[in-house]
């Protein structure tokens, strides 16, 4: 397993790595970065299975054009790590990212955070539901503020998705195949027009 560390503070990079050997042993492979014009080379020639990125990195965008760049990049799992502000954390899980690591995140948070990423999973800290993510990231139809644009086995999917469970997970709880639950949220993300989970975990419909 690939994973790139993308921070210029030596301490936390240090964390991480920590962590990750924890969780993946010997098969972890870990690669520091301590700026963006190095994450994005790194990223141009190799395809990562996780990249774990501070938003203040130097010589990077705002968190929500950090995101998107990165995603245009590759399609790997992102974590985005910063500060305790909910209006960062929503912006960058709205613009694709699979999960925010803030400041005030202890090493349980991390380790949970890493390994809910990792699985398949989005992973939302709890500060995140402290505000609304803004209109022009997120947009979903004028339906109501019921759900009434999906059906209740749709309804019972996109809530455990919003629990950052990956498909395996969500198929297992309600006793079905992973396929249809593909299916279910292939059928989420059109209905509520929006372009992944992690946007549908977090509209206000």
């Amino acid at each position: 397993m690939n994973i790139l560390i993308a921070d210029d503070r030596p301490l936390l990079r240090d964390e991480i790595a920590f962590v990750l050997r924890g969780l993946f042993g010997s098969a972890a492979s870990i690669r520091s970065i301590a700026d963006f014009d190095t994450l994005e080379a790194v990223l141009a020639e190799s395809a990562p299975d996780l990249v774990v990125v501070h938003h203040g990195l130097p010589g990077a965008p705002e968190t929500d054009a950090l995101v998107r760049r990165l995603k245009r990049r590759r399609t790997m799992p992102l974590l985005v790590a910063g500060d305790d502000d909910p209006a960062e954390v929503r912006l960058a899980l709205a613009a694709g990212a699979e999960g925010y690591l803030p400041r005030s995140a202890g090493s349980t948070d991390l380790r949970d955070a890493l390994a809910t990423v990792i699985s398949g999973g989005i992973f939302m800290p709890k500060l995140a539901r402290r505000t609304a993510v803004p209109a022009e990231v997120v947009r979903v139809p004028a339906h109501g503020s019921d759900h009434s644009v999906l059906t209740p086995r749709q309804r019972e999917v996109l809530g455990l998705v919003r629990h950052g469970l990956p498909n395996k997970e969500i198929a297992r709880r309600l006793g079905t195949t992973e396929g249809t639950i593909k299916n279910h949220v292939k059928a989420i993300l059109r209905l509520l027009r929006v372009q992944n989970r992690t946007q549908a975990a977090l509209a206000r419909v």
